[in-house]
């Protein structure tokens, strides 16, 4: 861990929230420093973070951007943070979150579950089939993905809602027009949230789990 001007560079806690390891680099201006890359078919991000210096470099698919006046990364909630605030610079912040991954990693590292269920076509469309390509990124990073056949919710009388539950206690319910969202409601009454549990308990029996789905997917050429 690297101390510079009362700030602490923990490279171990940066590498872990974004799931790969610190390589040791030098730059000729800027001296000693570590890098960190996550890439997959989708992603592609660069972090280079000098100490000693306080210059942070972010390199992703279509930009450059270079962080001067001690902005060095930390872990927080909403992922990788860079904090500056001195005599010579208003406070400001950067957070760096690839593809949602990062915080999705720290929470699964807790010990929480998050757990998905997609409703899909048969056959699939192909937006749908589009987002067949990114899961494996999510459930490397602890996630639990999981398809559910339109058919078979339709046989169960599910409800053709698309909600988030947290902890069985809030429920944060999508509102659209046709097919662009509109808004979000926050609902907290004990007795709604339960039977958004039940249906939770039920589409998650019917679902089946990504790598078994993704194997019953026929190609589309």
């Amino acid at each position: 861990m690297t101390e510079r001007a009362g700030q602490r560079f923990d490279g171990e806690a940066v590498a872990k929230a974004l799931g790969t390891n610190a390589q040791d680099v030098t730059d000729p201006a800027y001296g000693q420093g570590q890098h960190f890359q996550v890439q997959s078919d989708s992603t592609f991000l660069s972090l280079d973070t000098f100490p000693e210096s306080g210059v942070s470099r972010i390199t992703t698919k279509g930009a450059r951007i270079e962080l001067f006046g001690g902005m060095l990364p930390r872990v927080e909630d909403e992922g990788i943070v860079f904090l500056q605030k001195d005599s010579d610079h208003e406070h400001s912040t950067v957070s760096l979150s690839p593809d949602g991954l990062v915080n999705m990693r720290r929470q699964t590292g807790a010990g929480k579950r998050v757990e998905r269920v997609r409703l899909i076509d048969d056959p699939p469309t192909t937006y749908q089939r589009c987002g067949l390509t990114g899961v494996p990124a999510a459930l490397e990073a602890g996630e639990d993905v999981r398809y559910l056949r339109r058919a078979k919710a339709e046989e169960a009388a599910l409800p053709a809602e698309d909600f988030w539950l947290f902890d069985s206690r809030y429920v944060a319910l999508f509102h659209y027009e046709g097919d662009e969202p509109v808004g979000l409601e926050l609902i907290e009454d004990p007795a709604h949230v339960l039977r958004y549990c039940q249906v939770r308990d039920a589409a998650w029996h019917y679902a089946i789990p990504y790598r078994e789905f993704v194997a019953q997917v026929p190609s589309a050429v």
